[in-house]
């Protein structure tokens, strides 16, 4: 009799714990949802399934949905799941806190970003230094100099940490101060032009013409910026979009055309276009078309990528490619040129010119093109610069110039190379000209004022 009265007290305190946890979720809002989210029709399905899985209430399945809305760039119903999540859990993880107290930030919202980051800290996220750091970002958004001081001083271990509070020691009038800390990190951070600046900046209010000069040819010189928490958080975000569906399908795309299973691709490929389309699905569509023979199609497939998503270095490169192949070698040039003209100032420039060059010459052809050689002279002007070739890099751009005089970044490279090779009157000339082309080009018009 006792058993079957502890039995039946249990299942009825269940019974009211389970009554109860209803009655709590019933009161709960609702997830938010985009109004025009504006989705293809393979990542909304797996949104609203994270969507419903939130509507049942546990705080993990808020935070999923909020880091999907983050990772999309719906930052407003990011931060509504996030607040949600860390109002319901018992105790909020400090990674939620960090999290909602960065997207927070992100929207504008300065306090709210300050309370959820000093919590995160307080509740021991594994990184306090980049907590601070956002920390300082959202202070100085509300002019919280002093503040934002001892943020910065708390997140010294990162080297963005330092550049910050160096910039702010300058705006606050303390040039000294901010040259102290920012000279170590111009020593150790040899090649990034970030420190350079602050440290220009520094001799400038100081009057210290020499310094100056001496950072400011440095700073001119350099090309890498300085990596920040910033940094970081973008890469997270690219992350996760990655690993949505339509992003898993087209890897998986590239996989089948590894593997040459042509059949499996093609039925692969008209799922994901007819989900939506994109220039990197068209793209394997014309590589399929192509390796199966069907040179028209291939064809049609990138002249519709190109008039629909513009003309891209990648785009002309592959139909210049085919019509290469197919014997069409005028049309070939044609596109080729167009492509080298476009392609100024994309990474893989360097890598076209020279296939071209090697495909032209396995075929007996001769490389042509006003266009196309004012861009290769181009970019062996750059490499040449980087290598410290002042002498040979001035020669290669001023036969882009002469090829392509209304190219400003031809005419900025060129006065580079003068000024390194101890040219000024050359130089000054090439600065003028680019200035003639782009009248509020920043380095241009520094340079010059070195110059004079």
């Amino acid at each position: 009799m006792r058993r079957t009265v502890v039995l039946a007290s249990v299942v009825i305190v269940e019974c009211l714990l389970g009554a109860g946890g209803l009655y709590l979720r019933s009161r709960q809002p609702l997830p938010p949802w985009p109004a025009q989210h504006g989705l293809n029709r393979l990542d909304e399905a797996a949104l609203r399934r994270q969507y419903q899985n939130a509507c049942r209430g546990w705080a993990s399945d808020w935070i999923e949905l909020a880091r999907s809305y983050a990772a999309w760039g719906f930052w407003p119903e990011a931060v509504a799941c996030y607040e949600q999540a860390c109002r319901q859990a018992w105790r909020a993880a400090p990674e939620w806190l960090f999290e909602c107290g960065f997207y927070s930030g992100q929207l504008g919202r300065a306090d709210q970003a300050v309370q959820y980051l000093e919590r995160a800290i307080a509740e021991g996220y594994k990184d306090p230094e980049i907590v601070w750091f956002f920390v300082a970002q959202n202070q100085l958004r509300q002019e919280n100099a002093e503040e934002a001081k001892v943020a910065l001083r708390r997140a010294e271990l990162l080297p963005a940490a330092t550049y910050e509070l160096a910039r702010l020691y300058n705006k606050l009038g303390q040039p000294e101060q901010a040259r102290r800390i920012i000279e170590p990190l111009t020593r150790s951070f040899r090649f990034h032009y970030a420190p350079f600046f602050v440290h220009l900046r520094a001799a400038q209010l100081l009057g210290d013409e020499d310094e100056e000069r001496r950072a400011a040819l440095e700073w001119l010189s350099l090309a890498y910026p300085l990596r920040s928490p910033f940094d970081d958080q973008h890469d997270e975000l690219s992350r996760r979009l990655e690993n949505t569906p339509y992003r898993q399908g087209l890897r998986y795309a590239h996989q089948l055309l590894s593997d040459g299973k042509l059949d499996e691709l093609h039925a692969h490929l008209e799922r994901l276009l007819e989900a939506e389309w994109s220039v990197e699905a068209a793209d394997l569509m014309a590589e399929w078309a192509t390796r199966e023979g069907r040179v028209a199609q291939a064809e049609q497939v990138l002249r519709d990528a190109i008039q629909r998503q513009g003309a891209t270095l990648h785009l002309l490169w592959r139909l210049g490619d085919l019509l290469f192949d197919t014997g069409r070698f005028e049309e070939a040039w044609d596109v080729w040129e167009q492509a080298a003209v476009v392609g100024r100032g994309d990474r893989e420039l360097d890598q076209f010119l020279t296939y071209v060059m090697l495909k032209a010459e396995g075929r007996g052809e001769v490389v042509r093109g006003k266009q196309y050689d004012a861009a290769r002279w181009l970019a062996e002007g750059r490499i040449r610069l980087a290598r410290g070739e002042f002498q040979d890099a001035a020669g290669a751009l001023r036969k882009a110039t002469e090829l392509a005089p209304g190219d400003p970044q031809a005419w900025y490279l060129l006065a580079e190379a003068a000024r390194c090779n101890a040219q000024p009157s050359v130089a000054r000339e090439a600065y003028q000209k680019c200035l003639l082309l782009v009248p509020h080009h920043g380095r241009a018009q520094f340079a010059l004022g070195l110059l004079r």
